[in-house]
């Protein structure tokens, strides 16, 4: 199907955060597509997370929109959904305290469910990325694709 006009400027200038496992970087891993679209993307996670946050930026840039996302490399995770998962949730709740009863919540949510089964009030929804998922709510989990 083909995406509006509108709906792609919706999406470009979006509030959207891309996390990337900084040792998500094995082009051989076994769970990594290896199909000829996804190679074109780069040859392993953290590439392909590059390629998708550049290329809305060049959408944008194209259409004359703002460009909404920003991009940040979390350090020392490779491919672990569950390490990324709680990359997420720091993000999503940057200034919590220790002890406060959002900062339980968060930790909750990142030490007892996988992103396929967190509530769709901190992560929204999955979209398909070069045959895998990306979790997305303002932030996007690259760890999955």
């Amino acid at each position: 199907a083909r995406v509006s006009a509108h709906d792609l400027a919706a999406f470009v200038s979006a509030p959207l955060t891309v996390l990337l496992g900084e040792l998500d970087t094995d082009p051989q891993h076994k769970h990594l597509p290896q199909d000829e679209a996804a190679n074109r993307q780069g040859a392993h996670r953290v590439a392909r997370g590059d390629h998708f946050f550049h290329s809305g930026q060049t959408c944008a840039a194209t259409i004359g929109v703002p460009f909404g996302w920003t991009r940040h490399i979390v350090p020392g995770i490779g491919h672990s959904g569950t390490r990324m998962l709680q990359a997420h949730v720091k993000h999503l709740f940057p200034a919590e305290s220790p002890g406060s009863s959002s900062h339980s919540i968060s930790n909750n949510i990142a030490s007892t469910h996988t992103p396929s089964h967190t509530t769709s009030t901190h992560i929204t929804s999955a979209m398909a990325q070069s045959g895998g998922t990306v979790g997305v709510s303002r932030v996007v989990t690259l760890g999955k694709l």
